[in-house]
């Protein structure tokens, strides 16, 4: 779980880029990464927003000086696997908005705590539109993990694909959580799991 939650810092620390800010195409994948991350990390960390007395005044702060920079579609379809196919087209938009907010109130529950991560970017590769940036996470505790941001070009931007955690894909993790739920349960009781999920992660104070 301490994996899981890292990784979630670090995909949100991108996936919510500042929309003043956009990368130009001759930015590299580390570039546009770092310029997300410190954007969004320093927009979390203001006192302004850390002292708001509603959850919801936080999530719409974010929202309003943000824009997503993953691809959410792409990743919500993968993350829900064989059981895409069974939903219906206003259940698949349903699970995309879903998915996202799980993500951004995963950050936003992970950011507004003392001490926070720090990143060391270490390397960078590209092949073609595709591309993966190596860091390693420093958290509060002095533990330190390696990362993997796996990132495709679409026009002038790198969207996130994946991030693997010690070489452990993020989105196959929640493919295997989410196919437990649904296998055990189903559809309905995922989507619910995951709201009162959400809704406990905005609630719980720094």
């Amino acid at each position: 779980m301490r994996r899981f939650a890292v990784a979630i810092v670090v995909l949100l620390a991108a996936l919510n880029p500042a929309a003043a800010q956009t990368p130009t195409p001759a930015s590299t994948p580390t570039e546009q990464f770092r310029t997300y991350t410190d954007q969004i990390l320093k927009i979390l960390q203001n006192s302004e927003f850390r002292d708001l007395d509603s959850p919801d005044k936080l999530h719409e702060a974010v929202r309003k000086t943000a824009i997503r920079m993953f691809g959410v579609g792409d990743a919500a379809r993968q993350a829900l696997g064989p059981h895409w196919q069974a939903r219906t087209a206003a259940e698949r938009d349903q699970f995309v908005e879903l998915f996202a907010d799980l993500i951004e109130a995963t950050y936003i529950n992970q950011l507004n705590r003392p001490g926070g991560v720090r990143l060391r970017y270490t390397g960078e590769t590209i092949d073609g539109d595709r591309a993966e940036v190596a860091l390693v996470v420093l958290t509060k505790r002095g533990s330190e993990l390696k990362v993997g941001v796996r990132l495709r070009a679409q026009g002038p931007r790198w969207l996130i694909a994946d991030i693997l955690i010690e070489g452990v894909s993020l989105i196959q993790t929640y493919r295997a959580q989410f196919d437990r739920v649904i296998k055990r349960g189903s559809y309905a009781e995922l989507v619910r799991q995951v709201r009162t999920k959400i809704d406990s992660l905005y609630r719980v104070k720094s």
